[in-house]
């Protein structure tokens, strides 16, 4: 029975991504993440899928980058962490924003910081003081 469900888990997450991926309404794609939630998406899952959620990430919008962002972020490995970081550069939110620039303060610094530069940049730009402060600890 217990590889039975785990298998119907699989299949329902392997079905939202793929909704995810070609839904056209932002409110679409949030009640595909708030489906993903109600049947218990992981984080491993999550990790796994970072090549499908990286699109995703680019489109800014605050469901996708508050469930996924902070995961990938946290745990990227150094290959993919400035493409996970330039696609999450299109949030728009302040919540947003800062949530993105907690969790890449929670890692080790880059070993290149000169790379994130140009990412940080954006933030450092920000009119909003609170997410320049944020910044300026990277």
């Amino acid at each position: 029975m217990y590889k039975i469900i785990s298998l119907q888990k699989i299949l329902l997450w392997s079905r939202c991504f793929y909704g995810l991926s070609i839904a056209q309404r932002p409110g679409d794609r949030k009640e595909y993440v708030n489906v993903l939630e109600q049947i218990g998406i992981t984080d491993e899952e999550i990790k796994s899928r970072v090549e499908t959620i990286i699109p995703l990430l680019g489109l800014g919008e605050t469901a996708l980058m508050e469930r996924f962002a902070p995961v990938l972020i946290e745990s990227a490995t150094e290959d993919w962490l400035y493409t996970i970081l330039i696609s999450c550069s299109s949030a728009k939110v302040k919540k947003i924003k800062k949530l993105i620039l907690k969790s890449a303060l929670k890692r080790e610094k880059p070993k290149s910081v000169k790379e994130y530069e140009e990412w940080l940049l954006l933030y450092k730009q920000d009119e909003d003081k609170s997410i320049v402060k944020l910044a300026g600890k990277y």
